[in-house]
């Protein structure tokens, strides 16, 4: 019965870097094929490995997620993730031949791929007497941030260009790892 709130300051802190890690993840998902193909001018095959090495990366990290989260605190998984992911975004928009935007793609993939089940997990925590606050959070924040970057980085490449764009998106990654420094 209770109305719309605003987020408590630990699930703000949580949302902002899910919002920012699905904007760079719907980013990289839409427009580094097209990265690689227009801007480095890739031949068609060789331009669809950037997505590869990124949905590759992407699906190990999440399936080894649960394995690797007995061994390093969920906080510190977060913030290294969310940096590893930042610094793949800089390689891709910066390295300017195809097997160095690969590999940042790639790193973008591995750094990323436990961050949203992490924030799930960690928002679930706060309040487990009703962690669907923390759940609905997140999920909301995601799919916000999925469905906002394409069009943003795409208006972003189309006014200055891709590369600008993935820089764009690595410094706003660095935001997000500040954000997950930030004690609550």
């Amino acid at each position: 019965k209770k109305k719309f709130s605003l987020p408590q300051p630990w699930l703000l802190k949580l949302m902002i870097i899910g919002l920012i890690v699905m904007v760079c993840e719907g980013a990289v998902t839409d427009w580094s094929t097209l990265y690689l193909r227009d801007e480095l001018k890739a031949p068609i095959l060789w331009s669809t490995l950037g997505y590869a090495g990124f949905s590759i990366s992407m699906a190990i990290g999440r399936f080894l997620g649960d394995y690797i989260r007995k061994f390093f605190n969920p906080d510190n998984l977060v913030r290294y993730g969310i940096l590893i992911g930042a610094i793949g975004l800089l390689i891709a928009a910066n390295i300017p031949f195809m097997s160095g935007v690969i590999t940042g793609f790639s790193l973008t993939g591995i750094g990323f791929s436990i961050i949203v089940p992490l924030l799930f997990v960690l928002s679930s925590l706060q309040k487990p007497e009703n962690p669907t606050i923390g759940i609905a959070g997140i999920a909301t924040s995601g799919v916000i941030g999925f469905l906002m970057g394409p069009p943003l980085i795409g208006m972003i490449g189309e006014l200055f260009s891709l590369s600008v764009a993935f820089n764009g998106l690595g410094l706003l990654a660095l935001i997000a790892a500040l954000v997950a420094w930030k004690k609550d």
